[in-house]
């Protein structure tokens, strides 16, 4: 079951690949966690990289501390930014509040 989601994580659609980031997570199996932080790392979606961490969090594993953080370390440099400097879309602001 996890090499068939493994292989939807690399699919076009992107919400095959959500699917399979959430459904990793449900399945439970540690193996997973490498191509989710992979995905967290390079997936042009928002979704699913959301998904991914979701899962990665699920999972509890030890290797995904550090991708985790950088997420969040980022997430705190863009929103401490002045906003004049922040991007204008609707998205970026209420993703600071």
């Amino acid at each position: 079951m996890l090499w068939w989601r493994l292989q939807k994580l690399k699919s076009r659609d992107k919400w095959a690949r959500f699917d399979a980031a959430k459904r990793i997570g449900q399945l439970g199996d540690k193996g997973g966690v490498t191509p989710l932080i992979s995905v967290l790392a390079n997936d042009e979606s928002k979704d699913v990289r959301k998904a991914a961490m979701h899962s990665l969090g699920l999972l509890g594993d030890a290797r995904s501390v550090r991708p985790l953080l950088a997420v969040l370390k980022s997430k705190i440099r863009s929103c401490a930014m002045p906003p004049r400097r922040r991007s204008r879309s609707s998205d970026s602001l209420r993703s600071c509040r």
